[in-house]
């Protein structure tokens, strides 16, 4: 019987840039507040997650709901960041980007990546050990851990908002740890993701990624990312290695060697955009730089 790769059209892969942040989450404690933000942004919007990682510079999500509440959990993780990066001081805008799902296997694929975040990046433990994802989501006695908890609803009105750091009323069913983590079990569609991944057996099978799947998949974030980054961007960009790279200010008075150092590493991290627009950033002419960064057949 052929597989047949269902049509799915309620979930997007949510993730922000963390490619010129030098820190988000830094420590363990930022990782769970980071955790409890994603918890509490799904709840105020309207959908629900199914799997979460902070990582130190950036974060990923996958959240189900309709069109509308996924943009809305977009946006407003976009301004909850905006509101961080203002308060650590980090001078480069943190983006958000919303990338729909289409199919089970996308769909399973996204969670993966997700899920294995940490153990790419060097973790050195299984990713259910990482403290800023989501723990034993797969297949394990979600009510113990619910249960394991202190209820959320004991806590007097001051402690709830100076612990999680909202104002909006959590539902009367959650238990947060002593490290002051909300159980990802009481928001996590786990019944989900155990109906999508339907044994442990098959969960194992899609925890092995391979090497090229990973790259993949970073290179889809990062060409998203470009995307959506304006010309004036890319000179910032450009800008920002002529000064960390070379200590001059202005990209224009270094020499061809030194901008094509900077067009080739532009090229090579951020995936895609136009070599016209490379161009004019880095001040070199756009046939040099087709020749230099383009295949030749």
């Amino acid at each position: 019987m052929e597989w047949i790769d269902k049509t799915v059209d309620d979930c997007s892969h949510i993730y922000s840039d963390g490619r010129n942040v030098p820190s988000l989450f830094e420590t363990d404690e930022d990782k769970i507040k980071a955790l409890n933000l994603l918890a509490i942004t799904a709840l105020e919007a309207n959908v629900v997650l199914l799997m979460e990682v902070a990582m130190t510079t950036h974060f990923h999500c996958v959240v189900a709901g309709s069109q509308k509440n996924r943009w809305l959990f977009k946006r407003e993780m976009d301004r909850k960041l905006e509101v961080r990066r203002s308060w650590l001081g980090v001078k480069t805008r943190i983006n958000v980007r919303k990338d729909d799902i289409s199919t089970e296997n996308e769909l399973k694929d996204k969670i993966m990546y997700d899920f294995r975040n940490p153990v790419a990046a060097g973790y050195g433990r299984m990713p259910w050990h990482y403290v800023g994802g989501p723990g034993d989501i797969f297949f394990s006695d979600h009510i113990a851990r619910i249960s394991s908890g202190r209820p959320i609803r004991d806590l007097r009105v001051t402690e709830r908002r100076a612990l999680f750091h909202t104002r909006i009323e959590l539902p009367a069913g959650w238990t947060y740890w002593p490290n002051g983590l909300i159980v990802p079990d009481c928001y996590i569609d786990y019944q989900r993701l155990e109906r999508l991944f339907k044994s442990p057996k098959g969960m194992m099978a899609f925890l092995y990624q391979s090497k090229e799947k990973e790259a993949k998949e970073d290179a889809i974030c990062a060409r998203e990312f470009i995307l959506d980054m304006g010309e004036k961007e890319l000179r910032h960009e450009a800008k920002r290695l002529s000064r960390s790279l070379f200590g001059e200010e202005y990209v224009a008075r270094l020499s061809d060697k030194e901008r094509i150092n900077i067009a080739q590493r532009m090229w090579a991290s951020r995936s895609t955009f136009s070599v016209s627009a490379l161009s004019r950033a880095t001040h070199l002419d756009k046939h040099l730089l087709e020749m230099i960064l383009l295949p030749q057949s």
